[in-house]
C-alpha cells in the first residue's frame, strides 16, 4: 500500500501527515488487524484451557456453571 504522504519537521520533532481518505483507510485495516489479534488470543486461550483439561490441570465447567460466570 503506497501512500502520499508530506513530512514536516517542527521544533518537537518530524510530522507526518497523510490525506484523510488515506488515514481512514489505514486506520480501518489497523482496527480489523486489531480484531483479527484479539480473536487469536481468545482462540489460543480457549485451546490452552483444553489442553488443561483433557490433561488433568483445570476442572472443566458444567453448562449451568459457565452461564453463571456471564
Amino acid at each position: 500500500m503506497k501512500f502520499h504522504t508530506q513530512q514536516i519537521q517542527t521544533e518537537q520533532g518530524l510530522l507526518v501527515g497523510l490525506p484523510l481518505p488515506e488515514w481512514q483507510k489505514l486506520l480501518k485495516k489497523f482496527r480489523y488487524m486489531e480484531q483479527k489479534l484479539d480473536a487469536e488470543k481468545t482462540l489460543r486461550t480457549s485451546l490452552k484451557e483444553i489442553k488443561d483439561i483433557r490433561e488433568g490441570k483445570l476442572k472443566p465447567l458444567t453448562l449451568k456453571e459457565f452461564f453463571d460466570e456471564l
